[in-house]
């Protein structure tokens, strides 16, 4: 599960039309579907974006929620004096993982609070989920063919 669903930076010059949610994008030999956005930045003329993506090359079984289920989900990080660079690790729409590793989307604060000399942070998130496997065998299938297509012409 841990290498299903990851973060991708991706940079662009600042005026070609970045990657898409639902679009299929390469990543190191493989093909990810981009199921969110993390992060937008423009540095000096490059447009840099994190995006959310499932690989699209595993196989994998995963229980799909049922919209109703999708609350968001309570969490509290405690960041302890001179780890306060961990703070960026949880900015709003970044991806985080419960003990259990499934991954979560931050959606907002709820509370900051100063316990002794550590920061405690409260924060929701809603749960990210895959895209059924075989909507993933399509969309990687449909992809191959239209590289295919490219590299014929």
């Amino acid at each position: 599960m841990n290498n299903l669903i990851k973060s991708i930076r991706k940079t662009t010059k600042l005026y070609c039309q970045p990657s898409r949610i639902g679009d299929v994008i390469e990543y190191n030999g493989e093909h990810w579907l981009v199921i969110g956005i993390q992060d937008v930045q423009i540095k000096y003329s490059r447009l840099e974006i994190v995006y959310v993506c499932q690989n699209l090359e595993l196989d994998f079984t995963y229980q799909p929620s049922s919209p109703s289920k999708d609350k968001l989900v309570h969490f509290e990080l405690s960041i302890k004096t001179g780890k306060e660079h961990i703070l960026k690790d949880i900015t709003l729409g970044r991806l985080v993982r419960d003990k259990n590793n499934r991954p979560y989307q931050t959606i907002e604060y709820t509370d900051i609070e100063i316990k002794h000399t550590d920061i405690v942070v409260s924060f929701l998130a809603r749960p990210i989920n895959p895209v059924s496997r075989k909507e993933a065998k399509e969309r990687l299938l449909n992809e191959r063919k239209k590289k295919l297509d490219l590299t014929l012409l």
